[in-house]
């Protein structure tokens, strides 16, 4: 028989007992729980291991049955919640990625939307990177540049091409004014384009378009080194600086400054909160109709109106002139660039019966285009192709063109005048720059795509579909890329518009006073009810789950109008509509929230909320 082997006694391993820190151990956390109705700050202690932990520090923290994310917003000396704390678990990023005064605008971005601050957070704090933190861990922040006293906020209207590079200098230039400068763009052409203009600024550039660790590490550089210029996209509005810096707004009234996920903020919205510490500026050629309405009020200061046209002799010209847009094109071809800016690319955007003259659709609802001259039509929305198309109301098989998209209209262009050096900037393939070597390049755009220069001519062309859109910002829009391109045109130049010289846009236009053309879009939007003298919420989901809170919408103690959009079938999905004046603001952020708390509570997920969308 073998002998035993001795016994083996299994050590017990008895944690250690933590111990508070000796100053301030109680940190006021601001968690990720995951529901929105529990979006509170919660109280934890610090031991004396993690005494260190920073405000704006990211750490881990037990809640209800498992461990959770969240900022440390506070450290306090005693805690003045009655439950027992626990124990931070762990600190797993010791950087003031949150300080107090993102944590307050972040908070109140929720509070205007009806949302919990952890629907925000994700937008104002990148995705951390451990290794870009290496660089950080021994830096002390440098103390905040020395700044002026904060300005009443202002809104410049744009008179030139290089209105917003002027105005960015003469901040940086300003002896007066040593603080930093923030400036937020719509999209990464604008972004290129201040890095490379304005190198010898050393600017700091922030927003999703980067990569994570890119990005992550030029956030903390913007806490930690003080930059004199940080330029970024919409989720820059969000980035830390001293206190009386300026921050600069461009195109307000771009989609791209309106958050796409949920809750759906604007950056105006984030900037105007923003306003009681530092000094706010908006730049845009022409305004949005909620800075119209805070021109109005008295809130923003606005700078003396130029006459561009006027002043740069610009010749306008209306489609009722003898004159047609091709002999406008080969005009300013013999002295310069031609911009000829359209509504639609692709190359044939819709077409009709050549013998009924309706517009051909498909059975889904959506108009049938051609991508290239000889292929069959394919629908716009579900992409069903069409083999020997024919007319569904008279039979007929020939196809009359409407809408002609950009590459058709090049094509034509480049029969008519052989030899001209032709460039096409569309989204997908935009070109942010005309090419430097030589002049008489015919630039075809669709709008917002326009490639920056000079031109001697610029041709607008489908203004009368543009204005007609059904979208609750499509005139506001059309005015602004309109103004957007009279700016890029060279002293004496011509531009041909689309319209009759009679349309009330066109008499706008002549004076070149886009806030007055503004003020009359404000009055419409006021009779119809619409923003900006309203605020709306867009409810989508089950129409059961639906019926339970218009019922309680339309029994609130405020003004509040319910609209149904789209009805349904029982177990279908429907769209409901609430609106109330500007002035129960408050009320109505109060409810929205109460009413995404009741939505978790109750678990109805399926449906979703929107507040003051960029489009209903």
């Amino acid at each position: 028989m073998a002998d035993p082997k001795p016994l083996k006694l299994k050590r017990e391993l008895v944690a250690g007992r933590k111990l508070p820190a000796t100053e301030f151990p109680v940190a006021r956390i601001l968690v990720d729980t995951g529901v929105s109705h529990l979006d509170q700050p919660y109280d934890y202690l610090i031991s004396k291991e993690d005494s260190t932990v920073v405000v704006g520090a990211l750490v881990e923290v037990p809640f209800s049955n498992g461990l959770r994310q969240g900022f440390v917003i506070e450290r306090l000396a005693q805690s003045d919640q009655s439950s027992k704390l626990k124990y931070i678990n762990k600190v797993i990023a010791n950087f003031p990625l949150l300080d107090e005064e993102i944590s307050k605008i972040v908070e109140g971005t929720a509070a205007r939307y009806g949302a919990s601050s952890w629907d925000i957070l994700p937008s104002a704090i990148p995705p951390r990177v451990v290794k870009s933190e290496a660089k950080f861990r021994n830096l002390n922040i440098l103390p905040s540049l020395r700044t002026a006293e904060i300005a009443k906020p202002r809104y410049i209207q744009a008179i030139g091409n290089d209105s917003l590079y002027q105005l960015i200098l003469k901040s940086l230039e300003d002896k007066k004014f040593a603080g930093q400068l923030l400036v937020i763009v719509p999209d990464e052409s604008d972004l290129a384009r201040i890095s490379r203009e304005l190198k010898k600024f050393e600017p700091l550039e922030l927003g999703s378009h980067l990569p994570n660790s890119v990005r992550y590490e030029n956030f903390l550089s913007a806490i930690y080194t003080n930059p004199k210029l940080i330029i970024g996209t919409r989720s820059a509005i969000f980035t830390p600086v001293s206190p009386g810096s300026r921050i600069l707004i461009f195109n307000d009234g771009d989609e791209s400054m309106y958050e796409r996920r949920y809750p759906g903020w604007s950056v105006r919205d984030v900037a105007i909160l923003r306003s009681k510490s530092h000094s706010i500026i908006f730049l845009s050629s022409s305004p949005s109709l909620e800075v119209v309405r805070l021109l109005n009020l008295g809130w923003f200061t606005k700078n003396k109106s130029v006459n561009v046209i006027k002043n740069s002799k610009l010749k306008l010209v209306f489609s009722d002139d003898r004159r047609s847009d091709l002999e406008i094109i080969k005009n300013g071809l013999k002295s310069g660039n031609v911009l000829v800016s359209i509504g639609e690319p692709g190359y044939i955007s819709a077409f009709s019966c050549q013998k009924c003259r309706n517009i051909a659709h498909c059975e889904c609802g959506g108009r049938l285009r051609i991508s290239q001259s000889g292929e069959q039509p394919i629908c716009s929305i579900c992409s069903k192709i069409y083999l020997n198309w024919r007319c569904q109301y008279c039979d007929g098989a020939a196809k009359r063109i409407v809408l002609k998209g950009g590459v058709r209209l090049a094509e034509e262009i480049a029969k008519s005048l052989p030899g001209t050096r032709v460039v096409i900037s569309k989204g997908g393939s935009r070109v942010a720059q005309i090419p430097t070597d030589g002049k008489g390049f015919l630039v075809i755009a669709t709008y917002g795509c326009e490639p920056k220069g000079d031109y001697s001519c610029a041709v607008q062309l489908n203004l009368e579909s543009l204005l007609a859109r059904v979208e609750l910002r499509s005139t506001e829009n059309a005015r602004r890329l309109i103004y957007d391109n009279l700016l890029l045109l060279s002293v004496g130049a011509t531009a041909y518009l689309s319209l009759d010289q009679s349309h009330p846009f066109s008499q706008g236009l002549l004076k070149f006073d886009p806030v007055q053309v503004a003020q009359n879009e404000l009055s419409e939007r006021s009779s119809a009810k619409l923003p900006p003298n309203y605020r709306i919420a867009t409810l989508e989901g089950p129409k059961k789950d639906l019926r339970k809170f218009t019922s309680a919408i339309e029994g609130a103690d405020f003004s509040m109008e319910v609209i149904t959009i789209e009805e349904g079938a029982e177990n279908e999905n429907r769209k409901v509509l609430i609106r109330t004046e500007v002035s129960n603001t408050g009320n109505f952020s109060d409810f929205i929230r109460s009413l995404n708390r009741y939505r978790s509570i109750k678990g109805l997920t399926g449906i979703s909320i929107r507040v003051d969308p960029y489009a209903i």
